[in-house]
C-alpha cells in the first residue's frame, strides 16, 4: 500500500503535479523490487530463485552507476539479510556516486531494541549516514536514532496510511445515548483483528469478553449487549501441537462467552480486503491490547480510525504517538480486566454529565471492585468518553494525521526537495 502511493506521488512528480515549480524533466521512475524468499516452495527452487532475483538486484544498483541524478528510494528491512542484500550495495553505490540523493524508509521498531554498540547497530547507523533523508513512523523512533548520533534535520515523521478512505465511508449509526435508545436498545459491535500471535492480545480480548459474560452491572444497561468479532488466523510459524493448543483454547472460550445472552462472539479466520473493510465499516469499537515488542505503527489502528471506530488499545511501540485521548483509550497495562472495565466504560456511558460518576461504585460487580484492576492503570478509562465522541474524534484524528492525501503530500516534499 506504501509502495504504490509512493509510486503514485513520484508520478506526480514526473508529470509536474502537485506542487509549484516542478518541471516533468527533473526525475524518471525505475522501480525495483526486493526480493523475496519463498517458504512454501521447494527448498532447492526457491532458495535458486531467490539468489537469482539478488543477483538481478544488485545488476540494478550497478546501472545507476550510469544514471544521470539518480535518486534513490530504499525501503530497508531491519535485518542481517537485509544489510546484506542492499545496504552493502547502497553504500558502495553512494560511495562511487557520491552526489546520488537517497532516502531510506525504516518500518517496523526492531532497531529500536538494538544496544547501541551492537555490530548491526553500527553497521545500520552508517548504512542511514549516508542518506539524505530517512522516514521513521513516530517521535520516540526519531529519537533512537537521533541518539545513535543521527544528523536530526534528516530524520522525519511519516505516519504510515491505509487503503480505507475516510471520506467514503458509510456513516453509521453511532449514538447510544438514552435519548436514542428509548424504543429498540442497540446492540454494540466489537472488533479485534490481528494475526493470532498472543502478544498481539487475543487472549487478552476474549478473556475481557469473557468477563463481561459474567458481569450482570453492564446488562443493566439500556443494551441488548455486545456482538464480537474474532478475527484472525494462527500463525504458521507456530508447530502443529502448539497450534492446536491455541484453537483448542480459542474454541473453548467462544463457548463460554456465547453462553450468556449478553455477549456473543464470532470467530472469522481471516479477511481482506472488501471484507476487512466490511468488519471495520460494522464496528464500534475496535479492540487491539498489543504487546507486541516492536509494535510500530500497526495499520489496523489507522484502518479503526479511518472507519469511524472507537478504539481500545495498549501503549506499545509508537501507539501513544498515534492516538490521543479524544478518540483512543491506550491501556497502560492492557490486561484482560483492564480492557473489560474499558469495554464497559465506554459501553455504559450515557450522557455526558455521566462521565463525572465512578466506574467503581457498582457494588454488585465484582469484576471492576477486583483488587487486580489498579486504579494507577486506568487512568485513560476514567477520562470517560461516550462512544460517539470516540468515534467522531477518530475520524477527524485520521484525516488531519494518516489520510491518504496527507501521506503523499508528505512523500512528494520530501521528493521534491531531493530533485531541486
Amino acid at each position: 500500500m506504501a509502495s504504490k502511493l509512493i509510486l503514485e506521488v513520484l508520478g506526480w512528480r514526473i508529470e509536474g503535479l502537485g506542487s509549484e515549480g516542478l518541471k516533468p524533466s527533473a526525475l524518471s521512475l525505475i522501480p525495483k523490487l526486493i526480493p523475496v524468499l519463498d517458504r512454501d516452495g521447494s527448498w532447492l527452487t526457491s532458495r535458486l530463485f531467490y539468489l537469482g532475483g539478488i543477483l538481478k538486484l544488485w545488476l540494478q544498483f550497478f546501472i545507476l552507476l550510469f544514471v544521470a541524478k539518480p535518486v534513490l528510494y530504499l525501503n530497508i528491512c531491519q535485518t542481517w539479510n537485509a544489510v546484506v542484500r542492499e545496504g552493502i550495495l547502497f553504500l558502495l553505490l553512494s560511495a562511487i556516486r557520491p552526489n546520488t540523493r537517497s532516502v531510506i524508509s525504516l518500518h517496523g521498531q526492531n532497531f529500536c531494541m538494538w544496544p547501541v554498540g551492537s555490530k548491526l547497530q553500527r553497521i545500520f547507523k552508517t548504512i542511514l549516514n549516508r542518506a539524505d533523508v530517512i522516514t521513521v513512523l513516530g517521535p520516540n523512533q526519531r529519537e533512537v536514532l537521533i541518539r545513535w548520533g543521527l544528523n536530526p534535520d534528516k530524520v522525519r515523521i511519516v505516519n504510515n496510511t491505509c487503503e480505507i478512505n475516510a471520506k467514503t465511508q458509510g456513516r453509521k449509526a453511532k449514538s447510544i445515548s438514552v435519548d436514542s435508545c428509548t424504543s429498540v436498545a442497540k446492540r454494540i459491535n466489537l472488533l479485534f483483528l490481528s494475526n493470532l500471535i498472543e502478544t498481539k492480545g487475543y487472549r487478552e480480548y476474549l478473556e475481557a469478553l469473557e468477563l463481561l459474560s459474567k458481569e450482570t452491572s453492564v446488562a443493566s444497561a439500556p443494551l441488548r449487549g455486545i456482538n464480537a468479532v474474532f478475527c484472525g488466523k494462527l500463525t504458521d510459524t507456530c508447530s502443529s501441537e502448539v497450534e492446536n493448543d491455541a484453537e483448542s483454547w480459542i474454541l473453548n472460550k467462544i463457548v463460554s462467552i456465547n453462553k450468556s445472552s449478553f455477549v456473543s462472539v464470532e470467530w472469522v479466520k481471516g479477511a481482506y480486503g472488501d471484507e476487512k473493510q466490511i468488519l471495520f465499516s460494522a464496528a464500534d469499537i475496535f479492540v487491539f491490547p498489543t504487546r507486541y515488542a516492536t509494535e510500530a505503527q500497526p495499520i489496523v489502528l489507522i484502518e479503526a480510525m479511518a472507519s469511524g471506530c472507537a478504539i481500545i488499545t495498549s501503549q506499545a511501540g509508537e501507539i501513544p504517538s498515534m492516538v490521543n485521548d479524544s478518540c483512543a483509550i491506550a491501556l497502560a497495562e492492557a490486561t484482560s480486566e483492564n480492557v473489560a472495565v474499558a469495554i464497559k466504560n465506554i459501553i455504559s456511558t450515557q450522557r455526558r454529565e455521566d462521565s463525572k460518576v465512578s466506574l467503581f461504585q457498582g457494588k454488585n460487580s465484582e469484576l471492576f471492585n477486583d483488587n487486580k484492576v489498579h486504579e494507577a492503570h486506568l487512568d485513560p478509562v476514567k477520562k470517560e468518553r461516550t462512544l460517539e465522541e470516540l468515534q467522531s474524534s477518530a475520524r477527524i484524528h485520521f484525516t488531519k494525521h494518516f489520510s491518504q492525501d496527507i501521506y503523499k503530500q508528505q512523500w512528494l516534499d520530501i521528493f521534491t526537495g531531493l530533485t531541486k
